[in-house]
Order: structure tokens, then sequence, then C-alpha cells
């Protein structure tokens, strides 16, 4: 299930992408931020001053992509699909002494369990010819970024 503000960012993304949504990518994006923040517990006024300050629409879709997925803060799977797909927000969150070594990006996928390969060879054995670790692997079908790894 989607909450309404997620909602409202994907149709603000839509709109900005010129699809038919019977709205303005700007009145989807506020609806979003209003939503999120309404769902924390922020004041009405605090709010409208967010809205007429720093969070005030530009009419680009990294701000988008960066509203949504600071609404998503308590959906971590979300979040994340909405970072692979988008590369926003585009810090490089990898800790330094990772327990995975030697990669510039977040996780590409999420790891299958250890018995994938006992339960169901045949279909990950392809998957598995391809893996450097669990986390990273391959980068996923619809990942077109270069230089990550």
């Amino acid at each position: 299930m989607m909450r309404y503000a997620e909602v409202m960012f994907c149709v603000a993304e839509a709109s900005k992408l010129e699809w038919t949504t019977g709205t303005t990518a700007q009145e989807a994006y506020e609806a979003g931020v209003t939503a999120s923040l309404e769902e924390n517990g922020i004041a009405q006024a605090a709010i409208d001053a967010y809205l007429a300050g720093g969070g005030a629409f530009a009419d680009d879709l990294d701000q988008i992509y960066l509203q949504q997925w600071i609404a998503l803060f308590k959906q971590g799977m979300e979040a994340w699909s909405l970072y692979r797909r988008t590369g926003i927000p585009s810090t490089n969150y990898v800790a330094p002494g990772s327990f995975f070594p030697g990669h510039n990006s977040p996780p590409f996928r999420y790891p299958y369990p250890a018995n994938e390969g006992t339960l169901n060879g045949t279909n990950s054995k392809p998957f598995s010819d391809q893996v450097t670790d669990n986390f990273w692997g391959k980068q996923m079908w619809y990942d077109t970024r270069t230089g990550v790894n």
C-alpha cells in the first residue's frame, strides 16, 4: 500500500515528465511535501514556511526524488528502491571500513537467502555466477549508471 505522500510524489514526477495527470508538478510536489510533514507531526505554519523557503518547488526532478526519498524515511526498502532507480540522493553513503570493502555505492540488490542455491538451483545458478558478493553482484537491468561498483 502506498501512502498519500508517496503517491503525490509519483504524480509530481509523472507531471514533470509531461504525462497527463490532471495537476501540475508543483501542486503534486507541494501536496506530497505537506502530507509527508503532516505524517510526522509538523505544524502547518512550519510546513508553509518550508514550502516558501528551502523546500520551494524548483521545477526539478531531482528535487522531487529527494523529497520522496525523505518521505520514505520510515520505509527503508522503498527508499532504497527509489535510490536505485534515480540515483538520488547522490551522496555516497558507503562507510569507511565497510563489511564489504571496495564498493563506491550502496548495494545494488537485496541478498538472496543462503538456501536459495539448494532450493532453487536451476534458476539461481545464472545469478550466482555473476555475484562478486551477495549485496552488489551485477547492477540491476534498469540501473544504467556507469562507474559504480
